[in-house]
């Protein structure tokens, strides 16, 4: 019998401890529910300026201007179409999908605490009144809480990623766009506005038809050095690379509308002048570091100073020493005859002297006809003695003749 109320006892402990937890988190009352909704009731278009805040203190401000929105904090820059009103739209429609706890000492550990919020997100009206504040907590703002009141709602959305604090998500960053094959010729021009580099595109001339009978495929355009002398450079990969970075440049944040004497432009270290196909020119101005070690930048018709990235600005910067000539390819040696051995007199008959002397030898005589030993050649007389005088050729012949010559 005590041990069955001791049993029961220990349940009763058990179940309280629980309710105690769920108070506790609840902030007192039972309040862990669905509630239907959503977070702010707002009109999008009443809204005039939206002051983003994270939690290390970094703050962005979007004024209405005109049809759009600007981002007063980047120097005024135009936001790129309709991102603030979508934004808007969105938050208008944020749907509560239930309670996750009433208590304030819950807000911290759900990152929507006053002052610490992952995000904070005020609207305000055309005169300046506060039209709506919003907590926007941990997971990218799974976790939201209206400014004012204690209970903290799992909402249906993460906007808390997209309410940023940089300006990078509100813009369009892109500062240049062309592909290599829509350029023509790139000059490097220092502060004085001297050449002192280039690039241009080159055709080579079209071969002809292919063996197979079909036209042979058109030939790839090269890029090649034009200044300050003309060459081939020795990777032509990399000058292509380096044209296409130049196309694709993106900034990191806009800086300030007008150019001052820290940025840097005014002259600019370098200048990077492109010229498309059908004339237009793109000109981009590289000019002092940023504290953030990037460095300022500029691009001819966009008034807006900028940061350019590190990586994008050295690889600018430092092309003229990484694309180098191609070092030209040795001519053949010319072949030169080789002298006689010292031991052998030279064949001067080769040279237009005089003739080699003969062999003494005799040749063979041919063979007779029928016969596999060779004929017999003309019987020629016994050689003289060492020392013998010659005959005479002339009374040899006057014997033969018949006469003595008297």
């Amino acid at each position: 019998m005590m041990a069955r109320a001791i049993v029961g006892l220990s349940v009763l402990l058990v179940l309280q401890v629980a309710v105690l937890a769920v108070r506790g988190w609840s902030g007192g009352t039972s309040q862990a529910r669905h509630e239907a909704g959503t977070l702010v009731q707002l009109e999008p278009a009443r809204v005039a300026r939206v002051v983003v805040k994270d939690r290390e203190g970094r703050t962005l401000e979007l004024v209405r201007e005109g049809e759009g929105f600007v981002v007063a904090t980047a120097a005024g820059y135009p936001v790129e179409g309709d991102r603030v009103q979508r934004l808007l739209e969105d938050l208008k429609q944020l749907r509560l999908e239930g309670v996750v706890a009433t208590n304030p000492a819950n807000h911290r550990a759900l990152g929507v605490a006053e002052g610490a919020a992952e995000r904070e997100v005020t609207l305000f009206g055309p005169d300046g009144k506060e039209l709506a504040r919003v907590l926007l907590g941990k997971n990218g703002g799974a976790f939201a809480r209206r400014a004012g009141e204690d209970t903290v709602y799992r909402v249906a959305d993460t906007l808390g990623w997209r309410f940023s604090t940089a300006a990078s998500a509100y813009i369009d960053t892109r500062l240049t766009d062309f592909q290599p094959d829509k350029a023509e010729r790139v000059e490097w021009l220092d502060a004085e506005g001297k050449l002192t580099f280039a690039l241009e595109r080159v055709v080579p001339t079209a071969t002809a038809s292919s063996a197979s009978g079909g036209e042979a495929a058109p030939p790839k355009a090269q890029w090649r050095i034009a200044a300050p002398a003309p060459a081939e450079p020795d990777s032509p990969a990399e000058a292509e690379s380096i044209v296409r970075t130049l196309g694709s440049l993106y900034m990191v944040e806009p800086v300030d509308k007008e150019a001052k004497p820290e940025h840097g432009l005014s002259p600019p270290a370098l200048r990077l002048q492109a010229t498309l196909a059908g004339g237009e020119k793109v000109v981009v101005e590289i000019g002092a570091k940023t504290d953030d070690d990037n460095r300022y930048a500029r691009v001819q018709g966009k008034p807006f100073v900028v940061k350019l990235s590190r990586y994008s600005a050295e690889r600018l910067l430092e092309a003229p020493s990484k694309i180098k000539p191609r070092p030209p390819v040795p001519a053949p040696p010319v072949p030169t005859a080789l002298p006689a051995p010292a031991d052998e007199p030279a064949d001067r008959s080769a040279g237009g002297g005089e003739p080699a002397a003969a062999s003494a030898e005799q040749p063979s005589a041919p063979a007779a006809p029928g016969s596999a030993e060779p004929a017999a050649g003309p019987e020629l007389p016994p050689a003289a003695p060492a020392g013998a005088p010659a005959p005479n050729r002339g009374s040899e012949g006057q014997q033969a003749g018949g006469g003595d010559g008297d």
